[in-house]
């Protein structure tokens, strides 16, 4: 083959057809187009192949004794489509000149015909040969092939329509060529793929729009193209325009053409869902959305777009369309709990709560989750000041213990920086609106705040210490080990410097701080009386 091919590399090199026959008989030829289509160097096969089209040699098919083609066979077509389908077509274009008979539609054993090869590798013209002779343009590749043979690419042809196989390789001329003789637009292959979920699915902006255009020009002097179809997963082609990126003009085509912006998926969600978890949104030419539609984890349009890094305007608009924001997913998460699970949100949360007013929407300020945490847990887990103060304006309970029996007061204390300001404020704040801070709340394991801060908090702890002793903090409650605030003390690498001012501010407070606890914890009382008490300190025998 390689000694075959320097010698006719050279296009000077010709040799007439009826010379070419005393060289070659017509089964020699076909052997050597096979192996030429068979090669991996795609080069020599190429030239072997443009050598034979040079000498004007045409392939006769075989026929039977009646002399009918032989029509069930497997050409060097098939075989360079399988080979060489995504680096050239060149090779295929070539080889059809050589079986240029459109009467004679051979078939490999997969039911692969040479009408399919041409609408794979945009072979117009020979495409456009065979419709004119009576090919069905919607002649499916059969799902069910005779043979084991591994072949991989046109083995992945199966039950698809000329349509698509020519769509999948965007050869424009030749999809709009099959439109105009007929083919159905609406086709689907075995997982419910139609023309258009691909165009929508995997096509970039420009191309997208272009084809998706042309299937509804089409439409309007052939078949009408089902906008709606869905696949196995239920999605449509607009789930798949919203989910590959937004492309604003085909959204905006399907809409006009009629895609229902309301169908659901499989997993419950819509194409809002799509857009809002893309931080995209569009007026979708004024169809009627439902914007609260929840999908399987529960959780609606308003949900996803305050996740992370979505835009102000996609919650304006959302919230302007009556998004319900105390609808809880699968978790018991509401809108207000992700908004305050984010950093950064205070501009965010300025807009949803005046949006929400003027919508007279009563936003739930204390719902909680399904691990009994409020907005509030979360705002100040993240030490987010400026909401807390915001919550805490609106009435969140300052008290709600969430499944280990944290409140919010102990996320304060929990965190190992330097927190007095927030502190501070969250004290100032109950006091404004009348609400009393439950100072000695316990966890499910007897911790208190003050237990928090003297074992959690790195920076600030005296500071702490004082506003929480200041604000009623009992210094005697001992947790589910036996540990006193005084014993965490002793513990830490300060304990001196931390003591002695402990002790001080409990002698100022009246406060008795006993290295063994005269009450039980359930009998801490959360304001303790005034009257003057000195230390009573005993030793642990």
């Amino acid at each position: 083959m390689n000694k075959l091919y320097l010698l006719v590399i050279k296009k000077s090199f010709q040799v007439k057809y009826s010379d070419l026959l005393d060289i070659f008989d017509i089964d020699a030829i076909q052997r050597i187009l096979f192996e030429a289509t068979q090669g991996s160097i795609y080069f020599i096969g190429e030239g072997i192949v443009k050598f034979f089209v040079r000498c004007s040699y045409k392939h006769q098919p075989e026929v039977d004794e009646k002399g009918r083609p032989l029509f069930n066979q497997t050409t060097p077509l098939h075989h360079a489509a399988e080979l060489w389908y995504n680096w050239k077509y060149n090779v295929i274009h070539e080889l059809f000149k050589i079986y240029d008979r459109v009467d004679v539609n051979y078939t490999d054993t997969y039911g692969v015909k040479l009408f399919h090869i041409a609408c794979l590798c945009g072979c117009y013209n020979i495409v456009k040969k065979f419709l004119e002779l009576g090919q069905d343009p919607d002649d499916i590749v059969p799902k069910q092939g005779d043979s084991e043979q591994n072949i991989k690419y046109l083995k992945s042809l199966k039950g698809k329509s000329p349509l698509l196989i020519a769509l999948e390789q965007k050869h424009k001329h030749v999809v709009e060529l099959l439109l105009r003789k007929g083919a159905d637009p609406n086709y689907a292959c075995e997982k419910g793929l139609t023309p258009l979920h691909i165009v929508c699915d995997v096509f970039g902006h420009v191309e997208g729009y272009t084809f998706s255009k042309m299937f509804f020009e089409m439409h309007e002097t052939q078949r009408s193209v089902r906008v709606d179809a869905q696949d196995y997963l239920k999605r449509s082609p607009l789930h798949y325009l919203v989910l590959d990126g937004l492309k604003k003009s085909t959204m905006q085509l399907l809409v006009r053409n009629g895609a229902n912006p309301n169908l659901m998926e499989k997993d419950g969600s819509i194409p809002l869902h799509i857009l809002c978890m893309r931080d995209a949104i569009d007026d979708l030419e004024n169809r009627k959305i439902l914007v609260n539609v929840q999908d399987n984890l529960g959780r609606t349009p308003l949900h996803y777009s305050l996740m992370d890094g979505c835009k102000k305007t996609i919650v304006k608009t959302l919230l302007r369309r009556d998004a319900n924001p105390n609808l809880t997913d699968v978790d018991a998460v509401t809108p207000l709990h992700i908004l305050c699970m984010r950093d950064d949100i205070n501009d965010l949360a300025e807009t949803f709560f005046k949006i929400c007013d003027e919508q007279n929407r009563q936003v739930r300020i204390n719902p909680k989750d399904d691990i009994q945490r409020t907005p509030l847990h979360y705002v100040l887990y993240n030490s987010d000041k400026e909401m807390a103060e915001i919550l805490l304006k609106r009435d969140a309970d300052p008290n709600s213990a969430d499944g280990d029996g944290l409140t919010p007061l102990h996320w304060i204390c929990k965190r190992p920086d330097n927190n007095d300001d927030l502190a501070e404020m969250f004290f100032e704040a109950c006091d404004k609106k009348k609400r009393r801070v439950r100072v000695n709340a316990q966890t499910s394991w007897g911790a208190t705040p003050l237990h928090f801060a003297l074992r959690f908090s790195e920076t600030g702890t005296k500071k702490m210490v004082k506003l929480l002793l200041e604000n009623g903090a009992c210094p005697n409650i001992a947790d589910e080990d036996g540990l006193t605030p005084l014993l965490i003390i002793c513990m830490r690498s300060d304990s001196r410097a931390l003591a002695k001012i402990f002790f001080k501010i409990c002698d100022e407070k009246n406060l008795p701080a006993q290295t063994r606890p005269m009450v039980e914890p359930e009998q801490a009382p959360d304001i303790l009386p005034s009257s003057k008490n000195q230390f009573e300190i005993q030793a642990v025998i």
